[in-house]
């Protein structure tokens, strides 16, 4: 059970998601039964991306407009932005990975990279069963996933890999009448081009590649073998105050209540990826957009009292006075829980 002003809280950000002309035309909260878009795929390289009906609409008129004038003078027309999906779900504390540098160097388990510029951030979203309301939407969302993923799916006995998964992380096992979980990814890095060159300017330090925290030895030296082919892509993610959350507190996340924007790209590979062989599976991958976080700390439990310098619980000893006034605990607890 919540604490009502938590609540009221979770309740003020959900509200934000159901006022018309509060999202940007790209964002399409997902918890809703009835969707305000409809999200289509689109061809995106090798693979397929989601994205609302309007954007692909209107892509396809400035690609038509573009070709009847014939002009080669001016560049031709962006394709489609992904559309953003929206949810609201805790950050789970397990299958959650957000050491900014992936603890290379520190691991040899095969969920760390085995090259530096490619270290990704994983983050387990799970419903917020504390809050009926918003848990049932987060199944909801799930399942506008599983319609969609039906509408591009090689078939329906393909194997499944990805975002929807269930409980220990496994994506084939999951039904429909399991409890999922929803794995998104953030890349860390991303080859320096002329179009991302100057991406950091004006960025703290550490969210630049020339600060971006690396804790072994073995990360140190990676970081500096890319500082001249790469650049950082901090993950923007915002604490409850709207700063900018830094990358050496990427783990503050988990176990966190938030907002949560993401972007879904499919793909079909063999699989048996490493050799390129095999019956081909589905991909599904979800990429974050955005974390605005909610609520960071653990949720509140009944105040204890300030912790005496003496056992003051014996019987074989002499107690001290170490009593707190019940105003001083609420004072104290409220200071911790509210900010």
């Amino acid at each position: 059970m919540l604490p009502k002003w938590l609540a009221t809280k979770i309740n003020d950000f959900h509200q934000s998601l159901l006022t018309a002309g509060n999202l940007p035309d790209d964002d399409v909260y997902l918890g809703l039964k009835k969707l305000s878009t409809s999200l289509e795929w689109h061809q995106y390289g090798s693979g397929h991306t989601l994205v609302t009906t309007d954007a692909l609409k209107n892509a396809e008129q400035a690609n038509k407009d573009y070709t009847d004038n014939n002009d080669d003078s001016t560049a031709p027309p962006l394709p489609p932005s992904p559309a953003n999906l929206v949810i609201i779900a805790r950050i789970a504390s397990d299958g959650t990975f957000a050491a900014a540098d992936g603890r290379f160097g520190l691991s040899s388990t095969s969920r760390y990279p085995k090259t530096f510029e490619k270290t990704q951030l994983t983050f387990m979203l799970e419903r917020l069963t504390e809050h009926p309301k918003i848990a049932a939407e987060f199944d909801t969302a799930v399942g506008h996933l599983r319609t969609l993923f039906k509408a591009i799916e090689l078939s329906e006995e393909t194997e499944k890999a990805g975002l929807i998964v269930g409980q220990d992380g496994n994506a084939t096992a999951v039904g429909e009448d399991v409890p999922a979980r929803l794995k998104l990814r953030h890349a860390v890095f991303a080859k320096r081009t002329e179009e991302n060159e100057n991406d950091e300017e004006g960025l703290p330090t550490e969210c630049t590649i020339a600060g971006w925290p690396a804790e072994s030895e073995l990360a140190q030296a990676a970081l500096k073998k890319i500082q001249d082919t790469h650049i950082a892509r901090p993950l923007q993610a915002y604490d409850e105050r709207g700063e900018l959350i830094m990358p050496s507190k990427y783990n503050t996340l988990r176990n966190s209540i938030c907002l949560i924007r993401f972007n879904v790209f499919h793909y079909c590979m063999p699989s048996d990826e490493k050799n390129k062989k095999g019956p081909m599976k589905d991909i599904y991958v979800g990429d974050v957009s955005s974390i605005s976080v909610i609520y960071s700390r653990p949720l509140p439990s009944t105040p204890s009292k300030r912790v005496a310098l003496r056992d003051p619980f014996s019987p074989n000893k002499k107690k001290i006075n170490c009593k707190v006034s019940a105003a001083a605990n609420a004072s104290a607890f409220l200071s911790y829980h509210l900010w």
